[in-house]
């Protein structure tokens, strides 16, 4: 079940805030572990979880992409993150630089499915609509030109 549904119905449950604490907190758990357990276990504990056809997909754009791919998956709902952080696992990102990008991006779309469970905010169908073409488009323009923008951030610390 994606993390943004049982986010939405926890907050209808039990509220906003408690919803998204724990959801929050069980999230950046589980893709620690996960993460961590491909990294120990390697392919063969991938291979147990993930299909092949997942892992020929995703696996060379998070070698090649890596940072912003993965900011860019977790940013946004309904992408198999979970399936992403075991095959993260398998590449040579530094695990304080995913759980970095994992406590920066997972959350923002748990605050919004949390408010939307708890009634905080409310967005009409079409309104639904303009977010996710805005989405689509903002998620294909990162990952063409996100390594480009990464590049130049990274020279201009340099200096």
């Amino acid at each position: 079940i994606p993390s943004n549904i049982t986010a939405l119905a926890g907050a209808v449950l039990f509220g906003m805030w408690p919803a998204f604490l724990l959801t929050v907190a069980a999230i950046t758990i589980g893709s620690v572990l996960v993460f961590w357990l491909a990294r120990a276990l390697g392919q063969n504990f991938a291979e147990r979880l993930v299909s092949r056809t997942v892992a020929d997909r995703y696996l060379e754009v998070i070698r090649r992409k890596r940072d912003v791919f993965l900011a860019l998956v977790f940013l946004f709902p309904f992408f198999p993150d979970d399936l992403i952080c075991i095959l993260a696992g398998l590449t040579d990102i530094p695990f304080l630089r995913f759980l970095t990008i994992v406590l920066l991006t997972r959350p923002w779309g748990l605050l919004v499915a949390c408010a939307l469970g708890g009634s905080v905010i409310a967005i009409p169908p079409w309104g639904m609509a303009m977010l996710a073409l805005a989405g689509i488009a903002l998620f294909l323009i990162c990952l063409k030109y996100g390594d480009q923008w990464e590049q130049a951030l990274f020279e201009r610390f340099k200096k």
